[in-house]
């Protein structure tokens, strides 16, 4: 089965990037990509972040196809509370 990827709009503690994923993996994947590319990784585990979308936070088990994100869409990725930040 091949990799199907998708790019992805993200704002992580307010720095934007693009992220490249494959959308047959759960949404949770994105993290450790999006701090990375944003240099906000520093002293946080994925377990310290939730994903958001309008607002709302995202489960982070489901797969990134099952959401059928259309163009445009910007998930937001911030620290929990609690998190450490």
């Amino acid at each position: 089965m091949s990799e199907a990827k998708t790019s992805i709009a993200v704002v992580v503690n307010g720095v934007h990037a693009d992220v490249t994923v494959n959308v047959n993996a759960p949404l949770r994947t994105i993290i450790p990509t999006a701090t990375h590319d944003t240099d906000q990784d520093r002293g946080h585990t994925p377990n310290d972040w939730e994903v958001k979308l309008n607002g709302q936070p995202l489960d982070l088990d489901k797969k990134i196809e099952d959401y059928a994100f259309p163009p445009g869409t910007v998930l937001y990725i911030d620290l929990r509370a609690g998190g450490g930040g």
